[in-house]
């Protein structure tokens, strides 16, 4: 796999919302975490709520890989993502302490993508980092499975409760918190930093502030 041929592309259509269910549906299925259904997709009610936004990563045409952003914001009103459903003491503290908080879930690769195993969930973070560009000061959340600890613990993420059940999905995970800033040179610590202008999506900061808005 050639990293520059990888980019990310916001979930704009139905056909592209599509896509990113269908890698979903493959990937925890391969896993055992989900059972079968008919539409061969997996979608819940966030998918369908404001503050949750869905990235598919492409390798040249064929969507691999896609990740969901959700977010907590109290200017539109959005208080409501899936973790805090999971913790909702934990977040008692964390929305008096931050204005922008986002959860970085259903993050998937197709079970037949095995080259560059690390590249391709580190490629779907630079989505949020483009999305601090607006936000300024975020805490970043993500619900990680125990096998996926060291990964995050990589990146800068602090572990900060215990393993519970994820619901509707077969496995338990903990909550993993960073707080990015763009004004401590984030990108510097970014491993794929140099690729980051080629990984971001089509979305300028622009629209993501529209969105925010």
């Amino acid at each position: 796999m050639d990293i520059h041929s990888l980019k990310n592309h916001y979930c704009a259509t139905p056909a592209l919302l599509d896509e990113a269910f269908a890698i979903r549906y493959q990937a925890y299925l391969q896993q055992g975490y989900i059972d079968t259904n008919n539409q061969q997709r997996l979608e819940d009610e966030f998918d369908h709520m404001p503050n949750n936004h869905t990235f598919v990563l492409r390798q040249n045409n064929q969507s691999i890989a896609s990740l969901r952003i959700s977010i907590i914001n109290q200017q539109p009103g959005w208080i409501d993502i899936p973790v805090k459903r999971l913790f909702p003491e934990t977040f008692m503290e964390l929305e008096k302490q931050y204005d922008t908080l986002v959860e970085l879930n259903r993050l998937t690769v197709l079970p037949d993508i095995t080259d560059f195993s690390a590249t391709v969930p580190l490629a779907l973070f630079a989505n949020a980092m483009h999305l601090t560009e607006v936000t300024g000061k975020t805490l970043v959340i993500c619900a990680a499975r125990k096998n996926h600890k060291r990964f995050y613990e990589r990146l800068g993420f602090k572990k900060i409760t215990d393993y519970k059940r994820y619901p509707t999905l077969k496995f338990d995970t903990a909550m993993f918190v960073s707080e990015w800033d763009p004004c401590s040179d984030l990108l510097a610590q970014y491993p794929l930093a140099v690729h980051y202008p080629q990984l971001k999506s089509a979305l300028s900061n622009h629209d993501w502030a529209q969105i925010l808005s």
